[in-house]
């Protein structure tokens, strides 16, 4: 069961928008009428990313869509303005077909060729992670993360589970994402990307993956948010989860677009739409997600014990977790240096007396 209210721009949307925005200002574009479209076009071209490269299609959308809602919030109208919204809504239908294209021709895009996974190897994953679940609370922490996106029926963006407060009772909040433990549990979704399309959400919680959660909170008395985990380290640590048993770089963009290929194989179109809501995106959005491609089988390690980093580097579950070992390493390099330390505090104080 799936219902749906009405309607503002997404928190996290709003946020891309302003750093867009801010982008556009410093290289000097103007959206109060005085610049044209192709005069806006001509200076996102030159701009190079932190990488020094061009900017994708994908990411000129973005710049266009973060026009389109400053024009819109700014409410101002007049003829260069009307001209101006129509040039950039045009820019956006063209840039979705030409990307709508090149996945229709190639089937994977960019990096997705080398990290994507078919969703029978998900499931095989996800099998080796279950069996190693009672191993510790990380493991089993592990497993409630990767059921939250392989047992709800639908894969949702990562910001959707990392801040999802536990409660007993429907909350009159608007604001934040709710598990909702009751007779009949519930996922409440207000925090979410497409919020200005679909708006609050109230979807019910499959049994299988409500037993997971509910093991979860009783076993380790977990109170507050189901997780405890930031949006960075969320990303992370399902990355670590995969690392475990593919040599490859999985997120929950490579997750949502495998999910999608694996489903609407077998989808009336429907069934495709109902599944685009609970997905929280569009249907062309959905037709864009969907691959055709074939991938090389992949060998799956046999790693049982839940991993804390890649190489050299460590990842941190939540940022106390963090503070606490920055200030660990600090108290140790101190210790270690404390003779160098002193000479230094004495030749300091010797040189401001004098």
């Amino acid at each position: 069961m799936i219902k749906t209210k009405k309607k503002s721009a997404g928190k996290s949307s709003v946020s891309s928008y302003k750093t867009k925005l801010k982008i556009a200002s410093d290289i000097g574009i103007k959206l109060d009428g005085t610049m044209s479209l192709r005069g806006i076009l001509n200076k996102l071209r030159h701009l190079k990313t932190k990488n020094g490269k061009n900017y994708s299609s994908s990411s000129i959308r973005l710049f266009m869509a973060a026009f389109q809602w400053k024009i819109n919030s700014d409410g101002i109208v007049n003829e260069n303005i009307n001209k101006l919204k129509k040039g950039i809504s045009n820019k956006i239908r063209k840039i979705n077909k030409e990307i709508a294209a090149e996945v229709a021709e190639n089937g994977l895009v960019r990096n997705q060729q080398k990290n994507y996974i078919d969703w029978d190897v998900v499931l095989k994953i996800y099998e080796k992670v279950k069996n190693n679940k009672e191993l510790s609370q990380e493991n089993y922490k592990d497993y409630l993360l990767l059921s939250l996106y392989i047992k709800f029926g639908a894969v949702r963006r990562i910001a959707d589970f990392h801040d999802m407060y536990i409660t007993n009772r429907i909350k009159k909040d608007i604001v934040n994402n709710y598990y909702v433990r009751q007779k009949n549990p519930m996922f409440i979704f207000n925090k979410y990307k497409t919020k200005y399309k679909y708006l609050t959400q109230k979807i019910n919680v499959p049994d299988e993956l409500n037993e997971i959660i509910t093991t979860y909170i009783d076993t380790y008395n977990i109170i507050g948010t189901l997780l405890n985990m930031t949006e960075s380290a969320m990303k992370s640590r399902i990355k670590l989860i995969f690392r475990r048993y593919i040599d490859k770089d999985i997120g929950v963009n490579i997750l949502r677009h495998s999910f999608i290929t694996y489903e609407m194989r077998k989808m009336n179109h429907k069934e495709k739409t109902e599944l685009a809501v609970k997905m929280g995106h569009s249907n062309v959005m959905q037709s864009i997600y969907e691959k055709k491609t074939v991938v090389d089988p992949i060998k799956i390690k046999n790693n049982k014990k839940h991993i804390t980093k890649i190489g050299r580097q460590k990842i941190y579950g939540t940022d106390e977790e963090k503070k606490k070992a920055q200030l660990d390493a600090k108290r140790k390099w101190r210790k270690k240096n404390s003779e160098k330390i002193k000479e230094y505090n004495k030749q300091y104080y010797k040189n401001v007396v004098d």
